[in-house]
């Protein structure tokens, strides 16, 4: 029964990828830049972040890959997303909480190796105290909703 299961899975994933395109990249070769998202020509997070976009194009359908880099003493102020978010904590720590205001009091620390998923429309927070990079998978529209406009930098 076991082996029925996953082979109905792994042929699923089969037919889901069927388009998926090889990308191969080693860590010299990935483009940092400001984290743009599609209909804006401003950075959606506050200036010290970069991301890399490992694979898919944030905007486009599908699933996207991406890495972002937040440096030492960064806040991501409370916000949501059209579809879920799944973490891998690479490198540092991510602090992460939920709510609609910055409460460190009540986030927890989640450490390299770490593995967060945040379900869509799910409000949250992050915050670091040293270099922390990340990778997000996601299915686009790959976007992020603040819950105060006024935290918003594509907004200033």
């Amino acid at each position: 029964m076991l082996l029925v299961a996953l082979a109905a899975t792994l042929g699923g994933c089969a037919a889901v990828n069927a388009d998926t395109k090889m990308v191969m990249l080693q860590p010299e070769e990935l483009k940092w830049g400001d984290p743009i998202l599609p209909g804006s020509a401003l950075p959606a997070f506050e200036k010290g972040a970069k991301v890399a976009v490992m694979q898919g194009v944030p905007g486009q359908s599908g699933p996207v890959v991406v890495r972002l880099k937040f440096p030492a003493n960064f806040v991501i102020a409370p916000h949501w997303h059209t579809t879920d978010e799944v973490i891998t904590v690479l490198a540092g720590t991510l602090h992460a909480g939920m709510g609609d205001s910055v409460d460190r009091e009540k986030s927890l620390a989640f450490a390299t190796g770490a593995f967060v998923v945040m379900p869509a429309k799910h409000h949250h927070f992050a915050w670091t105290q040293e270099e922390t990079v990340v990778e997000i998978h996601a299915n686009n529209p790959f976007d992020i909703v603040y819950i105060n406009p006024a935290d918003d930098p594509r907004k200033r």
